[in-house]
């Protein structure tokens, strides 16, 4: 399937902002306070993230539906893309929590079942972040119904549209739990980035490239530093993502290290937050003297290179191996049935 590496990048830069959200709380807490307001709003890289699974499972799924691929298929790719990196870390943290209960400074009640599968309930994960994945599991589960056929994908996305847009309006959405995170309006980024995907195709010339790259970047510190709304902060991320879409066409190269950060963000978003935490309270034993902003910027290294380390040494191989058993197992399936498998 076709890569988007400046997407990628965008990816990993996103993984980052939030890092740098969570190290700020995380100074905060155990050392003193620190001013960075543009870190301080990192949590809004989760909306970029939004916006872009909007894009890519979209494109994706087109690409799957042009050579054949089924249903099965489908699933088996998504699932093997959040649960394989995921489980480990969540299923380790619900333990630590439950041998020791006071390792968690958050008042919040950990469930087994939301922190073993991620499904919506009353009760929260164990691994924070963790949060998000129940809506994109949300986003992979409606957005399947393509698979069925279209005109049943426009019933079904069309109809948690309403629901987001109106429902909420006339139901008591509690905090948590399954209604909280189907009519949640953050979900509304996933039609941005379908919106995304469906906008026409053009070229850009470079120089209007690096023209719009400037003004969009531009435009997020500015919306940021002075507190805007997300609604205006996402559509500029949207704007992003078409502009970076569309440079693929003008082989501006982009960095290796860049490709690596992105491909290793997901392991980044997972590992970063109890990272933190552990670091953080090492950090004292070895010295007494720090100030915060170092603090912050050790934190923030430290947890950055934890997640590249789990990267590198479980998601890429784990996932590369899931894939290929899955594509195994698929192209064995089709073969039986006497149908030739579209290549990957």
């Amino acid at each position: 399937m076709k890569k988007f590496l400046w997407l990628e990048v965008m990816r990993g830069g996103a993984a980052v902002w939030v890092l740098l959200h969570h190290a700020v709380l995380t100074t905060n807490s155990f050392f003193e306070e620190v001013d960075f307001p543009f870190f301080a709003r990192g949590l809004l890289g989760v909306d970029f993230f939004f916006v872009l699974s909007g894009f890519i499972i979209a494109f994706a799924s087109s690409r799957m539906l042009a050579r054949g691929k089924t249903l099965g298929e489908y699933f088996s790719h998504r699932i093997v893309r959040i649960y394989v990196p995921y489980l480990p870390v969540g299923v380790a943290l619900y333990f630590a929590y439950q041998l020791l209960p006071d390792l968690s400074a958050a008042d919040r009640e950990i469930g087994l079942l939301t922190s073993f599968t991620l499904l919506p309930t009353a009760e929260a994960t164990a691994l924070s972040v963790a949060w998000t994945l129940k809506h994109e599991l949300l986003f992979y589960l409606l957005f399947a119904s393509i698979f069925i056929s279209r005109a049943f994908f426009i019933g079904v996305m069309g109809a948690w549209l309403v629901g987001i847009v109106f429902l909420r309006q006339w139901l008591e959405v509690p905090d948590s739990g399954f209604l909280q995170v189907l009519l949640n309006p953050l979900n509304l980024w996933f039609y941005v980035g379908i919106a995304v995907f469906l906008c026409p195709q053009f070229r850009l010339s470079r120089n209007a490239y690096w023209a719009g790259f400037l003004m969009l970047a531009t435009a997020l510190y500015v919306l940021v530093i002075n507190g805007f709304s997300r609604i205006y902060i996402g559509l500029v991320f949207a704007t992003m993502i078409i502009l970076f879409t569309k440079v693929e066409n003008l082989e501006v190269p982009a960095p290796r290290f860049l490709l690596y950060l992105g491909a290793a963000s997901y392991s980044v978003y997972l590992v970063h937050n109890p990272a933190q935490s552990v670091i953080a309270r090492i950090l004292p034993i070895i010295s007494e003297s720090w100030s915060p902003v170092l603090a912050f910027w050790v934190i923030s290294g430290a947890s950055l290179v934890a997640g590249i380390i789990y990267f590198a040494f479980y998601e890429k191989h784990v996932v590369a191996w899931c894939k290929s058993k899955t594509n195994e197992y698929f192209r064995t399936k089709a073969k039986s049935f006497g149908v030739e498998p579209a290549r990957d």
